[in-house]
């Protein structure tokens, strides 16, 4: 009997150790077979090459996490924000809810780096930044690939040392906002204390190593209510932290942090880069809350007037990078046009004008395959016949180039 057990625990062993055998004499035949573009070394890492081992790049990869960093070479290949990073930029927003929970699943935030990136980074690199601010205006039709555009701009503004103006999605506060009230500094216009308070959140925690500096203060007394001052020359964390805390006050605070923000940057203080997704959005004529019930109130909003003023180009030391988008129209299920000049409308037109316009268009022949092999990297796609050349195809018919409609069709495969 013993010698049955022992006879048979021989055989498992010897059968386990084929297999491993065999499955890594085909993991080695097909690296062997594939195109020598397939193993990559980044060529930015070639100084540390020598101080540590050096590391294997799949084709639609790049270990350059650094968007200062990215050129034409990466085109194409996907960068992975470092976690700090992102809770410290993307904590309370910046990436679009379906792809944040991605995250979660793929445990990595990853962005393709693209074109329209690559030619706002050289804009910014071009920029004289002691003439008036330069506005750049993102377009393209709905689901290529705006929202995350103006992410990788965001980490690009932080690891360039500037101080962040970000609006993660002007609808937030215009469409879904918590709770109105109206407002007592300009009669006739509604606040949103809490989503003014909760974007002061946002603020301070993605400026936090500039502002933990302490040159940044306030060039004049604040007062809020009968009582409440902040007297000129506090720290502006000061400021914030009042808006924070007492939310009434929270749309006049963003009113008057922004307008400092603006003189300090115009001083030389520091460099500021605004970042506002669904630009268009700021002229709606109404405000539509869904708490406790739908309800649209046809009167402007306060806290869209400090983001205008700062989107204007009466200040230097900044650049201004924006989107348009559908979505983010008065009336989105009617829109005819994804054009910044129908977008915008003659308002918004009249207050952008001049912008650069950049298009963000459908992902092409080789960023599709960068895209479908992301998702079988990261088990996304799991079915053996979409891995195939066929399902490949099939895949990139379906998709027409769009990124979000990619990223849905592989969801059930």
């Amino acid at each position: 009997m013993a010698l049955r057990i022992l006879h048979s625990e021989f055989l498992s062993h010897h059968v386990g150790l084929m297999q491993h055998l065999l499955t890594t004499e085909r993991l080695l035949s097909s690296i062997a077979a594939r195109p020598t573009a397939s193993i990559l070394l980044d060529e930015n890492t070639s100084s540390a090459r020598e101080s540590k081992p050096s590391k294997v790049v799949t084709p639609f990869r790049t270990s350059e996490s650094d968007p200062q960093n990215h050129s034409n070479s990466q085109l194409g290949r996907f960068y992975t924000v470092p976690e700090d990073i992102k809770q410290t930029i993307f904590k309370y927003g910046g990436l679009p809810r379906k792809f944040d929970d991605l995250t979660h699943v793929f445990t990595e935030t990853s962005i393709m780096v693209r074109k329209p990136f690559l030619e706002i980074k050289d804009y910014v690199q071009r920029i004289d930044f002691n003439r008036p601010t330069v506005r750049i205006v993102l377009y393209g039709e709905t689901g290529l690939g705006k929202s995350m555009t103006l992410a990788h701009v965001v980490h690009y503004g932080f690891n360039a040392g500037f101080l962040l103006v970000h609006v993660p999605w002007v609808n937030s506060f215009i469409r879904r906002c918590k709770d109105i009230s109206q407002s007592e500094s300009k009669p006739g216009m509604v606040d949103v204390p809490i989503n003014a308070a909760a974007w002061l959140v946002h603020f301070r925690t993605q400026n936090q190593h500039i502002l933990e500096k302490g040159d940044f203060k306030t060039t004049k007394s604040y007062k809020y209510g009968p009582s409440d001052t902040i007297d000129a020359g506090a720290p502006i964390e000061q400021l914030i932290e009042f808006g924070v805390g007492r939310a009434k006050y929270a749309c006049d605070v963003v009113e008057d942090l922004l307008r400092e923000v603006k003189s300090a940057s115009s001083s030389g203080l520091f460099r500021t880069m605004v970042v506002i997704d669904g630009f268009n959005g700021l002229f709606s004529p109404f405000v539509k809350t869904e708490r406790m019930k739908i309800k649209v109130i046809n009167q402007k909003c306060t806290l869209a007037l400090p983001f205008l003023e700062i989107s204007r180009f009466d200040w230097c030391n900044g650049v201004v990078v924006a989107s348009v988008d559908r979505n983010a129209h008065t009336d989105p299920f009617n829109a005819e046009s994804f054009l910044p000049l129908y977008l915008l409308g003659k308002e918004g037109l009249e207050h952008l004008d001049p912008f650069i316009p950049i298009n963000v268009e459908r992902y092409n022949t080789a960023e599709l395959n960068s895209a479908i092999d992301y998702y079988i990297d990261r088990h996304w796609i799991q079915h053996p016949a979409a891995k195939s050349e066929q399902g490949r195809a099939e895949l990139r018919i379906m998709s027409g180039g769009n990124a979000h409609e990619l990223m849905k069709i592989c969801a059930p495969l």
